[in-house]
């Protein structure tokens, strides 16, 4: 692990959590794809029940192929009214058939 300093803001726009470092390229293997990729480690705090944190970010999911389908088009916004403003906007993306859903490994 390379240190370095700082902080970096959650997609919440309220945390900020503390960076640890950066490692070096590490080989992943998905799919048939093959990417190097470095993770950035962060300091999530410490709990006894879920003591690892790992949040791959859409970054390497670009460079693996992975994308994100079945996001919900319809959002209740907590008085409940249903925002459907974009639902016509919005398409039926067919579930990722079971045999590729693979999980990613590293080469150790």
């Amino acid at each position: 692990v390379n240190p370095v300093q700082g902080k970096l803001e959650m997609n919440d726009g309220r945390t900020e959590v503390d960076r640890v470092g950066v490692t070096e390229p590490i080989e992943i293997f998905h799919n048939g794809t093959v990417v190097n990729h470095q993770f950035e480690i962060l300091y999530m705090g410490f709990d006894i029940a879920c003591p690892i944190n790992n949040f791959p970010g859409l970054d390497l999911h670009a460079k693996l192929g992975i994308v994100i389908t079945g996001i919900t088009s319809k959002c209740d916004n907590g008085n409940g009214r249903n925002l459907n403003n974009h639902v016509e906007a919005t398409k039926e993306v067919s579930k990722v058939p079971e045999e590729l859903n693979i999980p990613i490994t590293t080469k150790e």
